[in-house]
């Protein structure tokens, strides 16, 4: 919500939408962007049944939301739908990586953050950017870019044990995706 609150801010002349499946969230939303005078549109709804007309929006930005969208397929075919032709996704993805699970129970001692009730409930749906590429492009995006960006602003290419950098370093980037319609 901070990331559309901002846009908006920056760009007072554009419209935006933000649309959320919690209505709590979209409650908050609406109160900050009110309290701000930065006047957007909240809609509830999911990933896989958008509330807008087909080919409507110029922009989508999903930011660490990948791993939500369920069933995967439906909701980038109702992405596609909605988006007008050359349209843009940017899709910010989850540093969320099959080592990291392990990582957390290892910090928090707790192994019910990676149960079902934990965090990682929605690692299944973990993808790779390359995997990501892929997917958008079977459901007729154009073109899809992966844009690599800094691990937590931390450069793991000079980690000490050459076994820890082929495991980290392949996951070490939060891509941005840009899929082209």
């Amino acid at each position: 919500m901070t990331h559309l609150l901002a846009l908006k801010k920056k760009y007072p002349e554009i419209s935006f939408i933000c649309v959320d499946f919690l209505k709590n969230a979209l409650k908050a939303g609406k109160l900050l962007s009110n309290d701000l005078n930065l006047p957007i549109t909240f809609k509830i709804g999911t990933a896989d049944n958008i509330p807008l007309d087909n080919e409507s929006v110029d922009y989508i930005i999903l930011r660490k939301a990948l791993h939500l969208l369920d069933p995967l397929g439906k909701s980038v075919s109702e992405l596609h739908r909605v988006l007008k032709q050359g349209g843009k996704i940017f899709l910010i993805k989850h540093i969320i990586f099959p080592g990291y699970p392990l990582y957390y129970f290892l910090k928090e001692k707790n192994i019910d953050f990676i149960k079902k009730t934990g965090s990682y409930v929605h690692l299944k749906h973990w993808l790779s950017a390359k995997k990501t590429v892929k997917l958008f492009k079977s459901y007729g995006f154009s073109k899809v870019d992966i844009i690599p960006t800094d691990f937590m602003s931390k450069n793991i290419s000079k980690l000490k044990y050459p076994f820890i950098q082929k495991i980290i370093a392949p996951y070490s980037v939060k891509p941005l995706i840009i899929a082209y319609k």
